[in-house]
């Protein structure tokens, strides 16, 4: 997949650890090499601080 737009949703927060987290942060950085990913999260404030995802 190329030059697409993907979104995921994610009702656990970005802060949260543990297996969904972590599939969702290693698939953005596979798509995100090419496609245009958007990550939409229930976070605290503070969390939108910091990049999570590591991307």
């Amino acid at each position: 997949m190329r030059d697409q737009r993907v979104l995921f949703l994610n009702n656990q927060g970005l802060d949260r650890s543990g297996g969904g987290v972590t599939i969702l942060r290693h698939l953005v950085r596979h798509l995100a090499r090419a496609n245009r990913v958007t990550v939409c999260a229930e976070s605290r404030a503070d969390d939108a601080e910091h990049d999570e995802l590591g991307v």
